[in-house]
């Protein structure tokens, strides 16, 4: 059973499960279904809405490649996030031992 604000997609299993998890995750995809939507207190996306919608969808092998490619981005990127703000923080402990005083710079 499904809610009446729920709309099932169905590609029958034309699209590989991690490639149609990066398209729906794709700014510009969100961008499109969200600017053809109807806004009220909520955002509406209507079957209209998304039937207007397009998706690239290449061979089933090629969608394997892609969505393996892009989930490798993917881990690479956050990664580097981690390691952005573990060196933030050290930053800022650094900064603060030295407004302290408790290390000074000749």
């Amino acid at each position: 059973m499904f809610s009446g604000f729920l709309i099932r997609f169905r590609d029958n299993g034309e699209l590989d499960v991690n490639y149609k998890k990066h398209c729906f995750y794709d700014e510009r995809f969100r961008n499109s279904l969200i600017s053809s939507s109807s806004v009220s207190a909520n955002t509406n996306i209507n079957q209209e809405a998304l039937k207007k919608l397009s998706i690239a969808i290449p061979p089933l092998s090629e969608q394997v490649i892609i969505a393996e490619i892009l989930s490798a981005i993917d881990k690479e990127i956050e990664l580097l996030e981690r390691q952005l703000a573990k060196y933030k923080q050290i930053k800022q402990g650094l900064m603060q031992i030295l407004l302290t005083g408790k290390i000074r710079l000749v």
